[in-house]
């Protein structure tokens, strides 16, 4: 996740052993809080922080 140009960490979907990925579409919907918390990161100014 990248907020004022800076990388500040990752969301990680992890699995369950043997168990089937869910569908594409539930897949895609899951990008939505990151999308929305790198845009939060992004107007923070935490850039500019010590």
């Amino acid at each position: 996740m990248f907020g004022g140009g800076h990388y500040y960490g990752r969301f990680l979907l992890d699995p369950l052993p043997g168990r089937p990925l869910p569908p594409e579409g539930a897949r895609l919907v899951s990008v939505a809080p990151a999308a929305r918390a790198g845009a939060a990161l992004d107007t923070a100014g935490l850039s500019h922080q010590g």
